[in-house]
């Protein structure tokens, strides 16, 4: 092996490297001042990978690069002026890797690049001047993976692709002036990935696609001109995740979609049009995340969503025209993640929300008109995230908080009508992060904070209408960020702060009538 990682100042290589009989690997990447490779490089016959990655100054490939019996790693990628490789290229036999990802003056590809027996991987992503693949690709038998992701200038694939037996993953992304698939992709029988995401100019979906029966992941993220699905996309038996998030002019999905006896994850997030989900959406009993985050039509979930069984992450963040939960949704007993942040028209939770045992987050920030939390919240026993950032609709907790023996995180920052916290928070004996930033109605502490023997970051920014700490708070011997910044209304810190250790950082800009602080304070930062 010879390594020249990134040696800036090479222009050239020595014509006697082609001495070296015994090279296996010549690794010449980011030597971007290199210019040309000798014609002499044929010689090492025993070489089985070339790495000229990122050598930006070269132009082109000595022909003789075919002599390479051996060659089995040919990396290009970054090479950016690199125009076009030698036609003959096909001979190289042993190939089993091409990476021209970024080679962006790269406008076509010889038609001897099907005469490759043993390539398994062509990599031409970010290739934003190529125009068209070859049809003689399609006699590349033993290719697994094509990579053609933001190749912009590719409008259409040839037909011939669907010769490619033995290809398990089409990686289109970014192909924005891809228009369609050929009729005929259905005949891939080995695909299991087919990445279409933010091609724009996709309007819809051949209907074989239906016949890719080991497909197990159909991305079409961001395919915001895709209008529908095929009707009987519930026959894709294998599919395991469908990427539909950032399709905007899809407004409804076809009922079928309920046959997907083995879909675990179905993202659907960014779909502004899509007004409801199937009825029957329980059905997809494999089902372990549902992503609805800024479906901005949609205004309530089918009941049946509580039959989905082994659901653990439910994202509903932004749906902004979702009124209410349904009662079902208790049934759902390994939900772990439920975020309805900035789910701005729900007012209440349902009561059967305490029936998740294995909650553990919980997440309800910017919930503008969400008034009061469930009495009965002690009963989600699992919960260690609870976000009510910005509630400004919530006067109080419940008192039954003190009962989240697992909470780790209880975010109040914002929640403008939050007058007091209860006495019963001092009971939460795993809480670590109290964040009451911003809460401009709380004018005290009650007292039991101080028994919270794991807190360690104590949030207070902004209560103007602090006026006081509790006088034994230095008794929070685990503390290690109390932040009173712009407290307006405290005058003086109790004496027991000068029990925080040295570790501790204290915050207090801006608390512009404090008078004066205790002086041997240990925090070791004072700001």
């Amino acid at each position: 092996m010879l390594d020249l990682f990134c040696c800036k100042s090479i222009e050239s290589l020595p014509t006697k490297i082609v001495d070296l009989k015994h090279l296996e690997e010549l690794l010449l990447q980011g030597c971007e001042n290199l210019k040309e490779l000798s014609q002499t490089i044929g010689s090492i016959s025993s070489l089985s990978m070339l790495d000229l990655s990122n050598c930006k100054s070269i132009e082109s490939l000595p022909t003789t690069i075919v002599d390479l019996k051996h060659l089995e790693e040919l990396l290009l990628q970054g090479c950016k002026n690199l125009k076009e490789l030698p036609r003959t290229i096909g001979s190289i036999s042993s190939l089993s890797m091409l990476d021209l990802s970024n080679c962006k003056s790269i406008e076509s590809l010889p038609t001897t690049i099907g005469d490759f027996k043993h390539l398994t991987k062509l990599r031409l992503g970010g290739c934003d001047n190529l125009k068209e693949l070859p049809q003689t690709i399609g006699s590349i038998s033993s290719l697994s993976m094509l990579d053609l992701s933001y190749c912009k200038s590719i409008e259409s694939l040839p037909t011939t692709i669907v010769d490619l037996k033995h290809l398990e993953e089409l990686l289109l992304q970014g192909c924005e002036n891809l228009k369609e698939l050929p009729q005929t992709i259905g005949s891939i029988t080995s695909l299991s990935m087919l990445d279409l995401s933010n091609c724009k100019s996709i309007e819809s979906l051949p209907t074989t696609i239906l016949d890719l029966k080991h497909l197990e992941e159909l991305l079409l993220q961001g395919c915001e001109n895709l209008k529908e699905l095929p009707q009987t996309i519930g026959s894709m038996s294998s599919l395991l995740v469908l990427g539909l998030s950032g399709c905007k002019s899809i407004e409804s999905l076809p009922t079928t979609i309920v046959h997907l006896k083995h879909l675990t994850q179905l993202r659907l997030g960014g779909c502004d049009n899509l007004k409801e989900l199937p009825q029957t959406i329980g059905s997809i009993s494999s089902l372990s995340m549902l992503d609805l985050s800024d479906c901005k039509s949609i205004e309530s979930l089918p009941t049946t969503i509580g039959d989905l069984k082994h659901l653990t992450k439910l994202m509903l963040r932004g749906c902004k025209n979702l009124k209410e939960l349904p009662q079902t949704i208790g049934s759902i007993s390994s939900l772990s993640m439920l975020d309805l942040s900035n789910c701005k028209s729900i007012e209440s939770l349902p009561t059967t929300i305490v029936d998740l045992k294995h909650l553990e987050e919980l997440l309800l920030q910017r919930c503008e008109n969400l008034k009061e939390l469930p009495r009965t919240i002690r009963n989600i026993s699992s919960l260690s995230i609870l976000n009510l950032s910005d509630c400004k609709s919530i006067e109080s907790l419940p008192t039954t908080i003190g009962n989240l023996k697992h909470l780790t995180q209880l975010r109040l920052g914002g929640c403008d009508n939050l007058k007091e916290l209860p006495p019963t928070i001092g009971s939460i004996s795993s809480l670590s992060v109290l964040d009451l930033c911003c809460c401009k109605s709380i004018e005290s502490l009650p007292t039991t904070i101080v028994h919270l023997k794991h807190l360690t970051h104590l949030w207070l920014r902004r209560c103007e209408n602090l006026k006081e700490l509790p006088q034994t708070i230095g008794n929070i011997c685990s503390l290690l960020m109390l932040d009173l910044c712009f407290c307006k209304s405290i005058e003086s810190l109790p004496i027991t702060i000068v029990h925080l250790k040295h570790s501790t950082i204290l915050w207090l800009e801006g608390c512009e009538n404090l008078k004066e602080f205790p002086q041997t304070v240990e925090a070791s930062l004072i700001y």
